[in-house]
């Protein structure tokens, strides 16, 4: 049986995705090696990107939830340049918005 947790990006300060994976915070328990079919939608473009994860690690919180780490396997070409573009676009927005309010840290170009 598959079971499907949604998971949103924004603005659940708990998920980080980067091009190598996504961590994220649930409260369903996920063991390290669990491999995961995975359909990431990203707003406002509602771009889509399905690939499959691997559980790295795995840890109880305080609260009763999961923090997960998973990392992608099987990227594709494509998928790999429309995640990279996602997680660029949304770093700059960040930092747009640490700029607007005064708490820009990074001073690199």
């Amino acid at each position: 049986a598959s079971e499907e947790i949604d998971i949103h990006e924004d603005p659940n300060p708990g998920v980080d995705i980067s091009e190598g994976g996504i961590a994220f915070v649930t409260d369903h328990l996920l063991t390290k090696n669990t491999l995961l079919a995975l359909k990431l939608l990203f707003d406002p473009s509602l771009m889509a990107i399905s690939t499959y994860g691997v559980v790295r690690n795995s840890r109880m919180l305080d609260d009763g939830n999961y923090s997960i780490g998973v990392q992608f396997i099987n990227l594709d070409n494509t998928s790999q340049q429309l995640l990279s573009r996602h997680v660029v676009r949304h770093m700059a927005e960040e930092r747009r918005e640490r700029l607007r309010q005064g708490e820009d840290w990074d001073n690199t170009p």
